[in-house]
C-alpha cells in the first residue's frame, strides 16, 4: 500500500465522517447550513424561513446541528442568533456544493440517500447509501482513487492525493 492510501485508510478510520454526512444529508438541516454559508448570524425564525419549514422543525433541527458541532450560537438579550461553527465547516460545504455532484438527481435514487453502517473489515462507522456512491464514482471519474489489489478496496492516486489536499484540507502525505 503507498503512503497516501495507508494515510487515507488511517483517515478514513480516526476521523469518523459518517455522523457529519447524515447531518448534512437531511434537507431541512442542508438548508439551514445553506442559508449560514455567508457567515451572517440568523435567528431560528429567519432560518425556519428560508428553509420553508416551521418553527418547531427548525429548533428541532438547529438541535441536531448544534449537537453535531457544525454550528454556534450566540444569545443576545432574548434573541439567539446561529452561525456555522468555523471556517472549517464552511469550506466542507462549499467543496461539497462545487464537488460535481448533483445532490438533487442523488435524492432521487431509489438507495437510502446516506446513512452510517459498520465496515465490516475495520467494524467502524462509514457513509452509505447514495450520497457515498456519488462520492465514489465522481472520485473514479476524477482519477483520485483507483480500484486497489483487494476486492472492494481502493487506492488514493497522487493526483487524488493532491486533488483532496487542495478541496479538503487533507493532507495525505
Amino acid at each position: 500500500m503507498t503512503a497516501p492510501a495507508q494515510s487515507l485508510q488511517s483517515l478514513a478510520y480516526d476521523t469518523d465522517i459518517a455522523p457529519a454526512a447524515a447531518l448534512i444529508a437531511d434537507p431541512t438541516r442542508a438548508a439551514i447550513l445553506r442559508a449560514l454559508l455567508p457567515d451572517r448570524p440568523l435567528a431560528a425564525g429567519e432560518l425556519a424561513r428560508l428553509a420553508g419549514v416551521s418553527a418547531a422543525t427548525a429548533s428541532f433541527h438547529l438541535a441536531k446541528l448544534l449537537d453535531g458541532g457544525m454550528i454556534v450560537v450566540a444569545r443576545q438579550g432574548r434573541h439567539r442568533y446561529y452561525r456555522l461553527a468555523g471556517h472549517e465547516v464552511a469550506a466542507a460545504l462549499e467543496a461539497l456544493g462545487s464537488f460535481g455532484i448533483n445532490v438533487t438527481e442523488v435524492r432521487r435514487s431509489r438507495r437510502h440517500f446516506a446513512g452510517t453502517c459498520i465496515d465490516w473489515t475495520q467494524r467502524r462507522g462509514h457513509l452509505n447509501g447514495a450520497l457515498a456512491a456519488a462520492i465514489t464514482a465522481r472520485l473514479f471519474e476524477l482519477g483520485w482513487i483507483e480500484h486497489g489489489q483487494r476486492r472492494r478496496s481502493v487506492r488514493v492516486t497522487p493526483a487524488g492525493a493532491e486533488g483532496l489536499a487542495l478541496t479538503f484540507g487533507l493532507d495525505l502525505a
